[in-house]
């Protein structure tokens, strides 16, 4: 993650009080959820099974690619794991147990007690 601190104030200087920091690129804090953008094609969702997650409904979009389905991270195993009911608890990472979702959809998984899941995702902007 890029990282910048900036002079805040007149371009002569005459005014500056502080500096401004300033972070680029994703970062998140806490018990984060949703989508990631991560590189390319690449994101990552993460869903939160603690008991302050914010259940917001996360859509995966049309013509999404799940590639992966980490709960190492997970107390329990997962039970179900769809997207717009199109079964993706196969998805492990390799090629040949990527799972197509045509129709896109909301992201259900179902089983863990606490702790968090990342569903990682192929999607081209646009498509």
């Amino acid at each position: 993650m890029a990282y910048e601190t900036a002079r805040f104030g007149s371009a002569d200087g005459s005014n500056v009080r502080g500096e401004v920091n300033t972070h680029f690129g994703a970062y998140q804090v806490g018990n984060a959820e949703g989508v990631i953008k991560t590189e390319g094609v690449y994101n990552e969702l993460t869903i939160n099974f603690d008991g302050d997650q914010i259940d917001l409904p996360v859509p995966v979009p049309p013509g999404a690619i799940v590639v992966d389905i980490i709960d190492d991270f997970a107390t329990g195993a997962i039970t179900t794991a769809e997207v717009g009911g199109v079964d993706i608890s196969g998805a492990d990472g390799t090629k040949a147990n990527y799972v197509v979702v045509p129709d896109g959809g909301l992201i259900e998984v179902e089983g863990p007690t606490a702790g968090y899941v990342i569903v990682k995702y192929m999607h081209v902007a646009g498509t």
